[in-house]
Parts: structure tokens; sequence; C-alpha cells
């Protein structure tokens, strides 16, 4: 949240809330990144607090709810059609990858 707030005081314009609102809803119907102001900014300002709580939520061995997290930004990038067939599929197996040696590792502590 951080950083979209960051992302909204560094543009050019003062865009109202419905504005960004409604950005938000084109982005989820198809819109590409592309077609955003500061792209590079967005994209750094959005990616972080993803990158951020997966890989918390890993470390603390929540893995469902890592892979929860890294599932609905893949899902938003998918939306937004800037997600190929090959990041999918990739994130796809990643995540049940995550599921599957998660699940291994909490059986194999509960057997130590």
């Amino acid at each position: 949240m951080l950083g979209l707030l960051w992302y909204v005081t560094n543009l050019t314009t003062n865009p109202s809330f419905d504005v960004l609102l409604a950005d938000t809803v084109k982005l989820l119907t198809g819109r590409r990144l592309l077609q955003i102001a500061n792209v590079r900014l967005w994209v750094t300002s959005f990616a972080a607090a993803p990158v951020f709580l997966t890989t918390y939520f890993a470390l603390r061995r929540w893995y469902v709810t890592a892979v929860f997290a890294a599932s609905l930004t893949l899902s938003f990038f998918v939306l937004t059609t800037d997600a190929g067939v090959v990041t999918t599929l990739l994130g796809v197996v990643g995540g049940v990858a995550a599921l599957g040696f998660g699940t291994l590792d909490s059986v194999a502590s509960e057997g130590a």
C-alpha cells in the first residue's frame, strides 16, 4: 500500500480516488499495464508488497498463505493480459511445488 501511495504522489497529475479505482477496474478487465503513465514506477511500487508477503509467509513456513499471496499477484497479471502462457504456467507449477514441498517439510518435521 505504501508503494502505491508513493506512485500516486509521483504522478504529474493529481488523480482523485474515483479515477484510480476506475483505472484498477480497467486493468482487471484487460487493459495492459503498458498503458499506465510511468509504468516502471508503478511496477516497482506494486511488486514490493507481494514479494515481501510471499517471502515472509514462506520463511514462517505458512506455505499455503505464501502461495495464496503469490497467486493473487499472478492472477492480477493474468487478468491484465500481461502474464503470458509461460509465465502463468511457471507460476502455477511453482505454487504447486511450494505446496508439495511444504507438505513434505511439515511431515518430515513431525516425524523427527
